[in-house]
Protein backbone atom coordinates (compact mmCIF):
# COMPACT_ATOMS: atom_id res chain seq x y z
CA UNK A 1 0.00 0.00 0.00
CA UNK A 2 1.21 3.57 -0.54
CA UNK A 3 3.65 4.77 2.10
CA UNK A 4 2.60 7.55 4.43
CA UNK A 5 5.34 7.37 7.05
CA UNK A 6 8.49 5.47 7.90
CA UNK A 7 6.93 4.18 11.10
CA UNK A 8 4.59 1.90 9.13
CA UNK A 9 7.56 -0.19 8.09
CA UNK A 10 9.51 -0.69 11.32
CA UNK A 11 9.77 -3.74 13.54
CA UNK A 12 7.17 -6.01 11.93
CA UNK A 13 7.29 -9.65 13.02
CA UNK A 14 10.66 -9.28 14.76
CA UNK A 15 10.86 -12.96 15.54
CA UNK A 16 11.03 -13.83 11.85
CA UNK A 17 11.95 -10.71 9.96
CA UNK A 18 13.39 -7.32 10.62
CA UNK A 19 12.71 -3.95 9.05
CA UNK A 20 14.36 -1.02 10.75
CA UNK A 21 16.41 2.10 10.30
CA UNK A 22 19.19 3.46 12.44
CA UNK A 23 19.70 7.21 12.62
CA UNK A 24 22.62 6.80 15.01
CA UNK A 25 24.63 4.93 12.39
CA UNK A 26 24.14 7.19 9.42
CA UNK A 27 24.90 6.23 5.86
CA UNK A 28 26.97 8.89 4.16
CA UNK A 29 26.79 9.53 0.44
CA UNK A 30 28.91 11.95 -1.53
CA UNK A 31 27.68 14.08 -4.42
CA UNK A 32 29.33 16.97 -6.29
CA UNK A 33 26.80 19.26 -4.60
CA UNK A 34 27.63 18.17 -1.05
CA UNK A 35 27.49 15.21 1.33
CA UNK A 36 24.28 13.42 2.30
CA UNK A 37 23.66 12.14 5.81
CA UNK A 38 21.12 9.37 5.32
CA UNK A 39 20.02 6.29 7.22
CA UNK A 40 21.04 2.66 7.58
CA UNK A 41 17.93 0.75 6.51
CA UNK A 42 17.83 -2.94 7.41
CA UNK A 43 15.62 -5.74 6.11
CA UNK A 44 15.85 -9.52 6.26
CA UNK A 45 16.04 -11.74 9.31
CA UNK A 46 17.80 -11.25 12.62
CA UNK A 47 20.29 -13.91 11.58
CA UNK A 48 20.72 -12.65 8.01
CA UNK A 49 20.13 -8.89 7.93
CA UNK A 50 20.59 -6.88 4.76
CA UNK A 51 21.73 -3.27 5.10
CA UNK A 52 20.98 -0.53 2.61
CA UNK A 53 22.10 3.08 2.40
CA UNK A 54 19.06 5.32 2.05
CA UNK A 55 19.00 9.08 1.51
CA UNK A 56 15.52 10.66 1.51
CA UNK A 57 14.32 14.13 0.60
CA UNK A 58 17.41 15.26 -1.34
CA UNK A 59 16.78 18.70 -2.84
CA UNK A 60 17.80 18.53 -6.50
CA UNK A 61 16.61 22.02 -7.42
CA UNK A 62 16.31 25.50 -6.00
CA UNK A 63 12.74 26.20 -4.87
CA UNK A 64 10.04 26.81 -7.50
CA UNK A 65 8.01 29.42 -5.62
CA UNK A 66 6.78 32.78 -6.91
CA UNK A 67 8.87 34.08 -9.80
CA UNK A 68 10.30 30.59 -10.29
CA UNK A 69 6.85 29.03 -10.73
CA UNK A 70 6.15 27.69 -14.25
CA UNK A 71 9.85 27.78 -15.09
CA UNK A 72 12.34 24.95 -15.55
CA UNK A 73 14.10 24.14 -12.27
CA UNK A 74 17.34 25.83 -11.25
CA UNK A 75 20.33 23.76 -10.15
CA UNK A 76 20.50 23.35 -6.39
CA UNK A 77 23.27 25.49 -4.82
CA UNK A 78 26.24 23.65 -3.24
CA UNK A 79 26.05 22.58 0.39
CA UNK A 80 28.49 21.00 2.83
CA UNK A 81 26.20 18.44 4.48
CA UNK A 82 22.48 17.77 4.13
CA UNK A 83 20.40 15.67 6.51
CA UNK A 84 18.39 13.29 4.31
CA UNK A 85 16.49 11.05 6.73
CA UNK A 86 12.89 11.95 5.91
CA UNK A 87 10.92 12.23 2.71
CA UNK A 88 10.62 15.69 1.23
CA UNK A 89 7.31 17.48 0.90
CA UNK A 90 4.78 16.31 -1.70
CA UNK A 91 4.12 18.47 -4.73
CA UNK A 92 0.65 20.03 -4.90
CA UNK A 93 -1.75 17.54 -6.49
CA UNK A 94 -4.53 18.54 -8.83
CA UNK A 95 -6.99 17.70 -6.06
CA UNK A 96 -6.65 16.27 -2.60
CA UNK A 97 -7.24 12.59 -1.94
CA UNK A 98 -7.41 10.51 1.27
CA UNK A 99 -4.12 10.05 3.06
CA UNK A 100 -2.31 12.86 1.27
CA UNK A 101 -0.59 15.42 3.48
CA UNK A 102 2.39 17.74 3.69
CA UNK A 103 2.23 19.08 0.15
CA UNK A 104 4.07 22.24 -0.77
CA UNK A 105 5.21 24.10 -3.85
CA UNK A 106 8.83 23.68 -2.76
CA UNK A 107 8.81 19.95 -3.44
CA UNK A 108 11.60 19.00 -5.84
CA UNK A 109 13.27 16.22 -3.91
CA UNK A 110 14.59 12.81 -4.83
CA UNK A 111 15.53 9.67 -2.91
CA UNK A 112 18.46 7.29 -3.36
CA UNK A 113 18.56 3.64 -2.23
CA UNK A 114 21.82 1.66 -2.48
CA UNK A 115 23.47 -1.45 -1.05
CA UNK A 116 26.17 -1.06 1.54
CA UNK A 117 29.43 -2.11 -0.05
CA UNK A 118 29.93 -4.98 2.39
CA UNK A 119 26.47 -6.53 1.83
CA UNK A 120 26.66 -6.86 -1.96
CA UNK A 121 30.04 -6.72 -3.68
CA UNK A 122 30.07 -3.69 -5.94
CA UNK A 123 30.45 -4.56 -9.63
CA UNK A 124 33.58 -3.31 -11.36
CA UNK A 125 31.79 -0.36 -13.01
CA UNK A 126 29.47 0.40 -10.10
CA UNK A 127 25.85 -0.45 -9.36
CA UNK A 128 23.26 -0.49 -12.16
CA UNK A 129 20.48 2.07 -11.67
CA UNK A 130 16.69 2.04 -11.81
CA UNK A 131 15.41 5.63 -12.10
CA UNK A 132 11.71 5.16 -11.35
CA UNK A 133 9.03 7.83 -11.91
CA UNK A 134 5.95 7.52 -9.72
CA UNK A 135 2.47 7.35 -11.20
CA UNK A 136 -0.54 9.57 -10.64
CA UNK A 137 -1.59 10.49 -14.18
CA UNK A 138 0.48 13.72 -14.13
CA UNK A 139 -1.78 15.20 -11.44
CA UNK A 140 -1.25 13.15 -8.29
CA UNK A 141 1.24 11.06 -6.34
CA UNK A 142 4.73 11.38 -4.89
CA UNK A 143 7.92 9.38 -4.70
CA UNK A 144 6.92 8.54 -1.12
CA UNK A 145 4.15 6.34 -2.52
CA UNK A 146 6.79 3.74 -3.44
CA UNK A 147 7.29 1.54 -0.37
CA UNK A 148 10.80 1.77 1.13
CA UNK A 149 10.91 -1.81 2.36
CA UNK A 150 9.81 -3.10 -1.04
CA UNK A 151 12.43 -0.99 -2.84
CA UNK A 152 15.17 -2.40 -0.61
CA UNK A 153 13.95 -6.01 -0.72
CA UNK A 154 12.92 -6.13 -4.38
CA UNK A 155 15.70 -4.11 -6.00
CA UNK A 156 18.55 -3.01 -3.71
CA UNK A 157 18.94 -6.53 -2.35
CA UNK A 158 19.42 -7.62 -5.98
CA UNK A 159 22.30 -5.20 -6.40
CA UNK A 160 20.37 -2.35 -8.05
CA UNK A 161 20.55 1.29 -6.96
CA UNK A 162 17.15 3.00 -7.10
CA UNK A 163 16.41 6.71 -7.57
CA UNK A 164 12.86 8.07 -7.15
CA UNK A 165 12.10 11.77 -7.83
CA UNK A 166 9.21 14.11 -7.12
CA UNK A 167 8.09 16.41 -9.94
CA UNK A 168 5.54 19.19 -10.24
CA UNK A 169 1.97 18.03 -10.87
CA UNK A 170 -1.29 19.29 -12.37
CA UNK A 171 -1.26 22.98 -13.36
CA UNK A 172 1.99 23.54 -11.44
CA UNK A 173 3.68 21.06 -13.76
CA UNK A 174 1.71 21.24 -17.01
CA UNK A 175 -0.10 24.60 -17.23
CA UNK A 176 -0.03 26.18 -20.70
CA UNK A 177 0.02 29.95 -21.25
CA UNK A 178 1.82 30.21 -24.61
CA UNK A 179 3.96 33.06 -23.32
CA UNK A 180 7.67 33.66 -23.24
CA UNK A 181 9.36 32.85 -19.92
CA UNK A 182 6.51 30.44 -19.25
CA UNK A 183 7.61 26.89 -20.07
CA UNK A 184 5.38 24.04 -21.12
CA UNK A 185 6.04 20.72 -19.46
CA UNK A 186 7.87 21.99 -16.38
CA UNK A 187 7.14 18.60 -14.80
CA UNK A 188 9.29 17.07 -17.54
CA UNK A 189 11.99 19.70 -17.01
CA UNK A 190 11.94 18.75 -13.31
CA UNK A 191 12.60 15.12 -14.16
CA UNK A 192 15.42 16.07 -16.48
CA UNK A 193 17.03 18.05 -13.64
CA UNK A 194 16.62 15.12 -11.23
CA UNK A 195 18.19 12.82 -13.80
CA UNK A 196 21.11 15.22 -14.29
CA UNK A 197 21.62 15.34 -10.50
CA UNK A 198 21.97 11.55 -10.54
CA UNK A 199 24.28 11.53 -13.59
CA UNK A 200 26.58 14.18 -12.13
CA UNK A 201 26.64 12.26 -8.84
CA UNK A 202 27.20 8.85 -10.44
CA UNK A 203 30.98 8.78 -10.01
CA UNK A 204 30.69 9.82 -6.36
CA UNK A 205 27.93 7.27 -5.69
CA UNK A 206 29.69 4.54 -7.70
CA UNK A 207 26.85 4.06 -10.18
CA UNK A 208 27.33 2.30 -13.51
CA UNK A 209 26.80 4.93 -16.21
CA UNK A 210 26.40 2.17 -18.83
CA UNK A 211 23.44 0.56 -17.03
CA UNK A 212 20.85 3.22 -16.25
CA UNK A 213 17.20 2.32 -16.82
CA UNK A 214 14.36 4.84 -16.92
CA UNK A 215 11.03 3.44 -15.74
CA UNK A 216 7.56 4.50 -14.61
CA UNK A 217 3.95 3.46 -14.10
CA UNK A 218 0.82 4.95 -15.76
CA UNK A 219 1.55 8.68 -16.18
CA UNK A 220 5.06 8.05 -14.85
CA UNK A 221 5.60 5.61 -17.73
CA UNK A 222 4.52 8.28 -20.22
CA UNK A 223 6.89 10.79 -18.64
CA UNK A 224 9.73 8.25 -18.65
CA UNK A 225 9.18 7.62 -22.35
CA UNK A 226 8.95 11.33 -23.20
CA UNK A 227 12.04 12.02 -21.10
CA UNK A 228 13.87 9.27 -22.98
CA UNK A 229 13.17 11.08 -26.27
CA UNK A 230 15.24 14.07 -25.20
CA UNK A 231 18.71 13.67 -26.71
CA UNK A 232 20.67 14.50 -23.54
CA UNK A 233 18.75 11.88 -21.57
CA UNK A 234 18.70 9.12 -24.18
CA UNK A 235 22.48 9.34 -24.57
CA UNK A 236 22.80 8.37 -20.88
CA UNK A 237 20.32 5.50 -20.55
CA UNK A 238 20.60 1.86 -21.50
CA UNK A 239 16.93 0.96 -21.26
CA UNK A 240 13.32 2.02 -20.73
CA UNK A 241 10.62 0.16 -18.75
CA UNK A 242 6.97 1.08 -19.36
CA UNK A 243 4.30 -0.20 -16.96
CA UNK A 244 0.67 0.59 -17.80
CA UNK A 245 1.33 3.59 -20.01
CA UNK A 246 3.00 4.89 -23.15
CA UNK A 247 3.15 8.14 -25.09
CA UNK A 248 0.73 6.72 -27.67
CA UNK A 249 -2.14 6.23 -25.22
CA UNK A 250 -5.16 8.52 -25.85
CA UNK A 251 -4.82 10.05 -22.36
CA UNK A 252 -1.07 10.81 -22.58
CA UNK A 253 -1.36 14.21 -24.28
CA UNK A 254 -4.63 16.10 -24.04
CA UNK A 255 -5.33 18.77 -26.68
CA UNK A 256 -7.50 20.59 -24.14
CA UNK A 257 -4.79 21.59 -21.63
CA UNK A 258 -4.49 25.15 -22.95
CA UNK A 259 -8.25 25.81 -22.79
CA UNK A 260 -8.40 24.28 -19.31
CA UNK A 261 -5.45 26.44 -18.22
CA UNK A 262 -7.18 29.59 -19.44
CA UNK A 263 -10.36 28.58 -17.64
CA UNK A 264 -8.43 28.15 -14.40
CA UNK A 265 -6.91 31.62 -14.85
CA UNK A 266 -10.38 33.07 -15.37
CA UNK A 267 -11.70 31.28 -12.29
CA UNK A 268 -8.88 32.91 -10.34
CA UNK A 269 -10.12 36.32 -11.46
CA UNK A 270 -7.47 36.86 -14.15
CA UNK A 271 -9.46 38.45 -16.96
CA UNK A 272 -6.76 39.54 -19.38
CA UNK A 273 -6.18 37.80 -22.71
CA UNK A 274 -2.49 38.71 -22.79
CA UNK A 275 -0.49 35.52 -22.06
CA UNK A 276 2.35 37.54 -20.53
CA UNK A 277 -0.04 39.17 -18.06
CA UNK A 278 -1.65 35.82 -17.28
CA UNK A 279 1.73 34.29 -16.55
CA UNK A 280 2.83 37.20 -14.37
CA UNK A 281 -0.43 37.27 -12.41
CA UNK A 282 -0.37 33.51 -11.82
CA UNK A 283 3.15 33.70 -10.43
CA UNK A 284 1.98 36.23 -7.85
CA UNK A 285 -0.93 34.11 -6.57
CA UNK A 286 -0.39 31.95 -3.48
CA UNK A 287 -0.17 28.28 -4.37
CA UNK A 288 -2.90 27.57 -1.82
CA UNK A 289 -5.30 29.85 -3.74
CA UNK A 290 -4.68 27.95 -6.97
CA UNK A 291 -5.13 24.64 -5.17
CA UNK A 292 -8.38 25.76 -3.53
CA UNK A 293 -9.78 26.79 -6.90
CA UNK A 294 -8.83 23.41 -8.34
CA UNK A 295 -10.63 21.72 -5.46
CA UNK A 296 -13.73 23.82 -6.06
CA UNK A 297 -14.02 23.29 -9.83
CA UNK A 298 -14.03 19.86 -11.41
CA UNK A 299 -13.20 20.00 -15.09
CA UNK A 300 -12.27 16.44 -15.97
CA UNK A 301 -13.17 15.60 -19.56
CA UNK A 302 -14.27 12.17 -18.43
CA UNK A 303 -16.56 11.72 -21.42
CA UNK A 304 -13.69 12.32 -23.82
CA UNK A 305 -11.02 9.98 -25.12
CA UNK A 306 -8.53 12.12 -23.19
CA UNK A 307 -9.93 12.05 -19.66
CA UNK A 308 -6.96 13.50 -17.76
CA UNK A 309 -6.95 17.21 -16.93
CA UNK A 310 -3.35 18.41 -17.07
CA UNK A 311 -0.99 16.37 -19.23
CA UNK A 312 2.37 16.88 -20.91
CA UNK A 313 2.31 18.14 -24.48
CA UNK A 314 4.63 18.15 -27.45
CA UNK A 315 6.75 21.27 -27.70
CA UNK A 316 9.87 21.86 -29.77
CA UNK A 317 11.79 23.51 -26.94
CA UNK A 318 11.97 20.22 -25.06
CA UNK A 319 11.99 17.75 -27.96
CA UNK A 320 13.78 19.75 -30.70
CA UNK A 321 12.00 18.18 -33.68
CA UNK A 322 8.99 19.39 -35.64
CA UNK A 323 6.60 16.60 -34.66
CA UNK A 324 6.16 13.82 -32.13
CA UNK A 325 6.38 11.25 -34.91
CA UNK A 326 9.72 12.57 -36.13
CA UNK A 327 10.97 12.67 -32.54
CA UNK A 328 10.27 8.94 -32.24
CA UNK A 329 12.08 8.19 -35.47
CA UNK A 330 15.15 10.29 -34.70
CA UNK A 331 15.73 8.75 -31.26
CA UNK A 332 18.72 6.47 -30.72
CA UNK A 333 17.92 2.76 -30.36
CA UNK A 334 17.69 1.52 -26.77
CA UNK A 335 16.32 -1.60 -25.10
CA UNK A 336 12.65 -1.31 -24.12
CA UNK A 337 10.71 -3.55 -21.73
CA UNK A 338 6.91 -3.27 -21.55
CA UNK A 339 4.89 -4.80 -18.70
CA UNK A 340 1.13 -4.97 -19.03
CA UNK A 341 -1.77 -7.24 -18.03
CA UNK A 342 -4.80 -8.95 -19.50
CA UNK A 343 -7.27 -6.83 -17.55
CA UNK A 344 -6.23 -3.21 -18.14
CA UNK A 345 -9.82 -2.17 -18.73
CA UNK A 346 -10.81 -2.76 -15.11
CA UNK A 347 -9.07 0.42 -13.94
CA UNK A 348 -11.63 2.25 -16.12
CA UNK A 349 -14.68 0.08 -15.49
CA UNK A 350 -14.40 -0.78 -11.78
CA UNK A 351 -15.32 1.84 -9.14
CA UNK A 352 -11.84 2.36 -7.68
CA UNK A 353 -11.80 5.00 -4.95
CA UNK A 354 -8.38 4.32 -3.44
CA UNK A 355 -5.87 7.16 -3.78
CA UNK A 356 -5.88 8.78 -7.22
CA UNK A 357 -7.26 5.72 -9.05
CA UNK A 358 -10.74 7.24 -9.25
CA UNK A 359 -9.45 9.64 -11.92
CA UNK A 360 -9.70 6.71 -14.32
CA UNK A 361 -13.27 5.76 -13.57
CA UNK A 362 -15.30 8.61 -12.06
CA UNK A 363 -17.84 8.35 -14.87
CA UNK A 364 -16.93 5.00 -16.37
CA UNK A 365 -16.65 2.76 -13.29
CA UNK A 366 -19.66 0.61 -12.45
CA UNK A 367 -20.46 -0.87 -9.05
CA UNK A 368 -20.89 -4.64 -8.90
CA UNK A 369 -24.68 -4.45 -8.88
CA UNK A 370 -24.59 -2.12 -11.91
CA UNK A 371 -22.29 -4.40 -13.90
CA UNK A 372 -24.92 -7.14 -14.11
CA UNK A 373 -27.49 -4.61 -15.38
CA UNK A 374 -25.22 -3.18 -18.09
CA UNK A 375 -26.76 -3.62 -21.57
CA UNK A 376 -25.71 -3.55 -25.21
CA UNK A 377 -27.64 -0.29 -25.51
CA UNK A 378 -25.44 1.18 -22.78
CA UNK A 379 -22.32 0.03 -24.64
CA UNK A 380 -23.49 1.54 -27.92
CA UNK A 381 -24.20 4.87 -26.21
CA UNK A 382 -20.74 4.82 -24.63
CA UNK A 383 -18.99 4.20 -27.96
CA UNK A 384 -20.98 6.83 -29.85
CA UNK A 385 -20.28 9.41 -27.13
CA UNK A 386 -16.53 8.88 -27.52
CA UNK A 387 -16.52 8.56 -31.33
CA UNK A 388 -18.85 11.18 -32.74
CA UNK A 389 -18.39 10.25 -36.40
CA UNK A 390 -20.91 7.57 -37.32
CA UNK A 391 -18.48 5.64 -39.52
CA UNK A 392 -16.03 5.34 -36.63
CA UNK A 393 -18.55 4.23 -34.01
CA UNK A 394 -20.25 1.84 -36.47
CA UNK A 395 -16.92 0.14 -37.17
CA UNK A 396 -16.18 -0.30 -33.47
CA UNK A 397 -19.66 -1.60 -32.66
CA UNK A 398 -19.42 -4.12 -35.48
CA UNK A 399 -16.04 -5.37 -34.24
CA UNK A 400 -17.10 -5.52 -30.58
CA UNK A 401 -20.38 -7.19 -31.45
CA UNK A 402 -22.34 -7.03 -28.24
CA UNK A 403 -25.63 -8.57 -29.37
CA UNK A 404 -24.09 -11.81 -30.67
CA UNK A 405 -21.38 -12.12 -28.03
CA UNK A 406 -20.99 -15.15 -25.78
CA UNK A 407 -19.93 -12.91 -22.89
CA UNK A 408 -21.89 -10.26 -21.01
CA UNK A 409 -22.26 -6.66 -22.24
CA UNK A 410 -20.17 -5.53 -19.27
CA UNK A 411 -17.32 -7.85 -20.31
CA UNK A 412 -17.46 -6.34 -23.82
CA UNK A 413 -17.36 -2.88 -22.23
CA UNK A 414 -14.39 -3.87 -20.07
CA UNK A 415 -12.50 -5.39 -23.02
CA UNK A 416 -13.04 -2.33 -25.20
CA UNK A 417 -11.81 0.01 -22.45
CA UNK A 418 -8.69 -2.08 -22.00
CA UNK A 419 -8.03 -2.32 -25.73
CA UNK A 420 -8.47 1.31 -26.72
CA UNK A 421 -6.98 3.08 -23.69
CA UNK A 422 -4.17 0.63 -22.90
CA UNK A 423 -3.53 -2.59 -24.83
CA UNK A 424 -3.62 -1.39 -28.43
CA UNK A 425 -1.48 1.73 -27.79
CA UNK A 426 0.97 -0.51 -25.92
CA UNK A 427 1.08 -2.96 -28.83
CA UNK A 428 1.66 -0.16 -31.33
CA UNK A 429 4.42 1.27 -29.13
CA UNK A 430 6.14 -2.12 -29.02
CA UNK A 431 5.86 -2.63 -32.77
CA UNK A 432 6.94 0.92 -33.59
CA UNK A 433 10.10 0.68 -31.50
CA UNK A 434 10.86 -2.79 -32.90
CA UNK A 435 10.53 -1.44 -36.44
CA UNK A 436 12.90 1.37 -35.46
CA UNK A 437 15.55 -1.25 -34.56
CA UNK A 438 15.25 -1.11 -30.77
CA UNK A 439 15.26 -4.38 -28.84
CA UNK A 440 11.71 -4.61 -27.46
CA UNK A 441 10.46 -7.13 -24.90
CA UNK A 442 6.86 -7.49 -23.70
CA UNK A 443 5.47 -9.36 -20.69
CA UNK A 444 1.73 -9.75 -20.14
CA UNK A 445 0.76 -10.77 -16.61
CA UNK A 446 -2.27 -12.68 -15.40
CA UNK A 447 -2.04 -12.38 -11.63
CA UNK A 448 -4.68 -15.03 -10.78
CA UNK A 449 -4.94 -13.16 -7.48
CA UNK A 450 -7.78 -14.43 -5.28
CA UNK A 451 -7.23 -11.58 -2.82
CA UNK A 452 -7.77 -9.02 -5.55
CA UNK A 453 -10.87 -10.93 -6.64
CA UNK A 454 -12.46 -10.13 -3.28
CA UNK A 455 -12.17 -6.42 -4.09
CA UNK A 456 -13.22 -6.42 -7.75
CA UNK A 457 -14.68 -9.76 -8.77
CA UNK A 458 -11.67 -10.45 -11.03
CA UNK A 459 -8.41 -12.24 -10.29
CA UNK A 460 -6.59 -10.27 -12.98
CA UNK A 461 -5.11 -6.93 -11.92
CA UNK A 462 -4.52 -3.98 -14.23
CA UNK A 463 -0.85 -3.01 -14.42
CA UNK A 464 -1.32 0.10 -12.25
CA UNK A 465 -2.45 -2.12 -9.36
CA UNK A 466 0.16 -4.74 -10.28
CA UNK A 467 2.86 -2.13 -9.80
CA UNK A 468 1.59 -1.36 -6.29
CA UNK A 469 0.90 -4.94 -5.22
CA UNK A 470 3.79 -6.86 -6.81
CA UNK A 471 6.61 -4.55 -7.89
CA UNK A 472 6.59 -2.15 -4.93
CA UNK A 473 5.27 -4.33 -2.13
CA UNK A 474 6.95 -7.04 -0.07
CA UNK A 475 3.65 -8.87 0.54
CA UNK A 476 0.27 -8.94 -1.15
CA UNK A 477 -1.74 -5.98 0.23
CA UNK A 478 -4.96 -7.40 -1.24
CA UNK A 479 -4.68 -10.80 0.43
CA UNK A 480 -3.61 -10.35 4.04
CA UNK A 481 -5.23 -13.63 5.15
CA UNK A 482 -3.93 -16.13 2.62
CA UNK A 483 -3.35 -19.84 2.23
CA UNK A 484 0.10 -21.30 1.64
CA UNK A 485 -0.78 -22.01 -2.00
CA UNK A 486 -1.99 -18.44 -2.54
CA UNK A 487 1.18 -17.04 -1.01
CA UNK A 488 3.34 -19.31 -3.20
CA UNK A 489 1.48 -18.19 -6.32
CA UNK A 490 1.99 -14.55 -5.36
CA UNK A 491 5.70 -15.07 -4.68
CA UNK A 492 6.22 -17.04 -7.90
CA UNK A 493 4.55 -14.34 -9.99
CA UNK A 494 6.38 -11.57 -8.15
CA UNK A 495 9.77 -13.27 -8.53
CA UNK A 496 9.28 -13.83 -12.26
CA UNK A 497 8.58 -10.12 -12.68
CA UNK A 498 11.42 -8.98 -10.44
CA UNK A 499 13.85 -11.40 -12.10
CA UNK A 500 12.91 -9.94 -15.48
CA UNK A 501 13.37 -6.36 -14.29
CA UNK A 502 16.69 -7.23 -12.64
CA UNK A 503 18.00 -8.89 -15.80
CA UNK A 504 16.82 -6.00 -17.94
CA UNK A 505 18.45 -3.36 -15.73
CA UNK A 506 21.67 -5.39 -15.61
CA UNK A 507 21.48 -5.91 -19.40
CA UNK A 508 21.19 -9.68 -19.10
CA UNK A 509 18.60 -9.95 -21.89
CA UNK A 510 19.89 -13.01 -23.75
CA UNK A 511 16.96 -15.10 -22.49
CA UNK A 512 14.34 -12.43 -23.23
CA UNK A 513 11.98 -12.97 -26.15
CA UNK A 514 12.34 -10.07 -28.58
CA UNK A 515 9.47 -8.52 -30.55
CA UNK A 516 9.86 -9.14 -34.29
CA UNK A 517 10.70 -5.90 -36.17
CA UNK A 518 8.17 -6.89 -38.86
CA UNK A 519 5.35 -7.51 -36.41
CA UNK A 520 3.30 -4.55 -37.65
CA UNK A 521 3.15 -5.93 -41.18
CA UNK A 522 2.36 -9.41 -39.81
CA UNK A 523 -0.20 -7.88 -37.45
CA UNK A 524 0.96 -10.00 -34.52
CA UNK A 525 4.00 -10.58 -32.37
CA UNK A 526 5.32 -12.97 -29.77
CA UNK A 527 5.49 -11.97 -26.13
CA UNK A 528 6.06 -13.56 -22.75
CA UNK A 529 2.99 -14.32 -20.66
CA UNK A 530 3.00 -14.99 -16.92
CA UNK A 531 0.03 -17.18 -15.93
CA UNK A 532 -0.49 -19.03 -12.64
CA UNK A 533 3.04 -18.22 -11.54
CA UNK A 534 4.61 -19.70 -14.68
CA UNK A 535 6.15 -18.06 -17.74
CA UNK A 536 5.64 -18.98 -21.40
CA UNK A 537 5.91 -17.52 -24.90
CA UNK A 538 2.54 -16.58 -26.42
CA UNK A 539 1.54 -15.55 -29.94
CA UNK A 540 -2.23 -15.67 -30.26
CA UNK A 541 -3.89 -13.86 -27.37
CA UNK A 542 -4.70 -10.39 -26.06
CA UNK A 543 -2.92 -7.93 -28.34
CA UNK A 544 -3.06 -9.97 -31.51
CA UNK A 545 -6.77 -10.69 -31.67
CA UNK A 546 -7.78 -7.06 -32.23
CA UNK A 547 -4.61 -5.75 -33.88
CA UNK A 548 -5.82 -6.16 -37.49
CA UNK A 549 -9.01 -4.24 -36.76
CA UNK A 550 -7.32 -1.37 -34.94
CA UNK A 551 -4.49 -1.09 -37.47
CA UNK A 552 -7.02 -0.72 -40.29
CA UNK A 553 -9.20 1.58 -38.18
CA UNK A 554 -6.39 4.06 -37.48
CA UNK A 555 -5.04 3.87 -41.02
CA UNK A 556 -8.51 4.80 -42.26
CA UNK A 557 -9.51 7.43 -39.69
CA UNK A 558 -6.10 8.69 -38.55
CA UNK A 559 -3.63 7.87 -35.80
CA UNK A 560 -4.49 11.21 -34.21
CA UNK A 561 -7.48 9.35 -32.71
CA UNK A 562 -4.93 7.36 -30.75
CA UNK A 563 -2.81 10.36 -29.80
CA UNK A 564 -3.88 13.87 -30.88
CA UNK A 565 -0.25 14.91 -31.40
CA UNK A 566 0.20 12.37 -34.19
CA UNK A 567 -1.59 14.71 -36.56
CA UNK A 568 0.05 14.31 -39.97
CA UNK A 569 -2.80 12.09 -41.16
CA UNK A 570 -0.54 9.27 -42.33
CA UNK A 571 0.27 5.85 -40.97
CA UNK A 572 2.37 6.01 -37.82
CA UNK A 573 4.65 3.34 -39.26
CA UNK A 574 5.42 4.93 -42.65
CA UNK A 575 8.92 6.37 -43.01
CA UNK A 576 9.09 7.82 -46.50
CA UNK A 577 7.66 11.24 -45.66
CA UNK A 578 10.35 12.02 -43.05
Amino acid sequence: MPLNSLAAHFNRNKAECMTSFDENHESLMETPYGNLEGINYTVGTLLEPFHAKVALGIAYSYNTIGEFRFRPPIVVPPFSMATTKRFGRHCFPNRNYPGLKDFNEDCLFLNIFMPFDDTIPMPKNGYPVLFFIHGGMFNYGASEDLDITAIVKNYVQRGIAVVTPNYRLGPFGFFQARARNFAYNVGLWDLEQAFKFMILSSEYLQLDRTKITLAGVDGGAVLAELLSLRNEIRANISGLILIGGSALTPWAMSPGVYDLSMKLAKNLGINTADPLDIGHDLKMRPASAIFEKLEATKELSKDGRDFIEYTPDFDREFFYYSSLKKTFYEAREIDIYIITTRNEGSIRTSPWKQNYYSVFNERTGLRFEEQAKYTCTDFEAFVRKHFNETAQSDAILAEYNCTNATVSPFEIYNTFNGDFWFNIPTAFSAMMYAELDSNVYVTIVNTSDVGYEKFTGSKEMPSIILNEAYLFSDSNPYNLIKTKAEDELYKNTQNLLLDSIENFVKKNTSKFHKVNPYSYQKQNFDYVEIVNGEQKIETKKVFNEKLPFWRNFFRKFGFNLLNPRIDDGKDLFYFEDL
